[in-house]
């Protein structure tokens, strides 16, 4: 389907390290990133317990961007196929990994300024909820533009409840809705994991 920018002249592989190798390498690297970033806001959580002041709201998000790291990178196995088609599957490939690592940038704040997560997450959901809507989008796109899913199916439809959830709880502030909205787009990522592990 998207033909563009395919660079036929490239060798298929150079000392028998193929293309698609070299390209999912810096795929790797931008999923260790990510996951170092999840792991060590986690840690210093666990270090400043006795001085920081815990969110729900906040957890519930952390636990919810591991599990997406955790499913994309399953999800990303599909995909690794399609690397050396050319320089725009390389790009898509990539862009949902980018939108995880700023997400979990502002998911985990610098401790030594924001001592109380619950403080932090008022200022900061909007954000933390627009990456997160966007990574959704974004990773709907790439699935119908890869023919890996039809637009129409129910999972589609499910996830632009998530997306649509996150954005109006983004734009009109509406701050106390916000705990159920984080609950349901959990419920969306156990739905889309029951449908992975029965389709994948």
């Amino acid at each position: 389907m998207l033909k563009l920018l395919q660079f036929k002249h490239f060798p298929a592989d150079f000392n028998g390290f193929t293309r698609i190798e070299y390209l999912s390498i810096f795929l790797s690297l931008l999923f260790a990133f990510s996951v170092a970033e999840v792991m060590l806001g986690w840690s210093k959580m666990l270090k400043s317990k006795d001085k920081i002041t815990f969110s729900l709201d906040h957890f519930l998000m952390t636990v919810a961007l591991f599990w997406v790291l955790i499913i994309n990178w399953y999800v990303l196995w599909g995909r690794v196929g399609v690397l050396g088609n050319g320089f725009i599957y390389f790009l898509i490939s990539f862009l949902p990994i980018i939108i995880i690592y700023f997400w979990s940038l502002y998911l985990f704040p610098d401790l030594e300024e924001e001592k109380d997560l619950v403080v932090y997450i008022d200022k900061s959901y909007r954000i933390i909820f627009l990456l997160w809507s966007s990574f959704l989008a974004v990773n709907i796109t790439i699935s119908v533009l890869l023919d890996e899913i039809d637009i129409s199916e129910l999972t589609v439809l499910i996830r632009g409840l998530g997306i649509t959830t996150m954005l109006i709880t983004a734009a009109f502030g509406l701050r106390r809705w916000r705990r159920v909205v984080i609950i349901i787009n959990l419920i969306i990522l156990l739905v889309g994991t029951i449908h992975i592990a029965q389709n994948m």
